[in-house]
């Protein structure tokens, strides 16, 4: 029985010592990654017969396939992020250039320098004019199969409009509504209640008739009682397609 346990702790003991600390960690996976950067994603490229690809996001309100990219000692993007991805396969080489005035850690780096140029979304445009590709990669979300693109364009931009409401404080944890009018229909969008504002999706937005009812499939309920103040507006001023309550601070 004493061998046993003397033969446990010993054992214990020796798989306790393979365990990484937090730095050594983020240090293999920033090595995956810049293996991952510098030799799949050219044969990707190449696969997909794209010659740029470029990732753009906004704090916040990340592209998941962005958050793939970052350094493991990043938990987000920053502001708004753009990178850039270019392949020469001529010449067998990629670019891993960040329209940003810092370097996303080792692996992809600034190229924007925000003396010589004030605006971001122009330098973007130069390095895409200096590298003239043929073919751009770009992430765009598709609408669902159950929403057509009317919708899914006002899904897209009333989650936006939350995002940017819990980002400047203006929430009262899961109380408050914003709703929206889809174009050219009698029908809207209310966030799902229970959640925060800054867990708010496009897919998660409920859709709901003038009274509150709810139209689409969906776990989670509606604060009808919230709705009031909304439903009433909408009835009585048809032009006035999105409204935002708010309890500022």
């Amino acid at each position: 029985m004493y061998k046993l346990i003397i033969a446990f702790l010993i054992t214990t003991n020796i798989f306790s010592q393979e365990i990484l600390s937090e730095k050594n960690r983020a240090e293999v996976v920033n090595s995956v990654l810049k293996d991952r950067l510098n030799n799949l994603l050219p044969d990707l490229m190449d696969q997909s017969d794209i010659d740029m690809w470029i990732l753009i996001s906004r704090e916040y309100n990340e592209d998941p396939v962005l958050k793939t990219m970052l350094p493991a000692e990043w938990l987000n993007a920053r502001r708004r992020t753009i990178i850039l991805f270019y392949r020469n396969k001529k010449n067998n080489t990629i670019d891993k250039l960040a329209v940003a005035r810092y370097n996303f850690g080792d692996n992809i780096i600034s190229a924007w320098d925000k003396e010589t140029q004030p605006i971001q979304w122009k330098r973007l445009v130069e390095l895409i004019e200096e590298r003239n590709p043929e073919k751009i990669g770009l992430n765009l979300p598709k609408a669902p199969k159950n929403i057509d693109d009317n919708e899914w364009a006002a899904r897209l931009d009333l989650a936006a409009c939350y995002r940017m409401v819990a980002h400047y404080g203006w929430t009262s944890v899961v109380y408050n509504h914003i709703t929206l009018r889809i174009p050219e229909t009698d029908t809207f969008l209310i966030n799902p209640f229970g959640l925060r504002y800054d867990e708010i999706t496009a897919s998660n937005l409920v859709k709901i008739d003038v009274e509150g009812n709810k139209l689409s499939d969906s776990p989670w309920p509606v604060n009808k009682a919230g709705y009031v103040i909304h439903s009433t507006v909408h009835q009585a001023r048809s032009d006035l397609h999105c409204i935002i309550h708010t309890h500022e601070p």
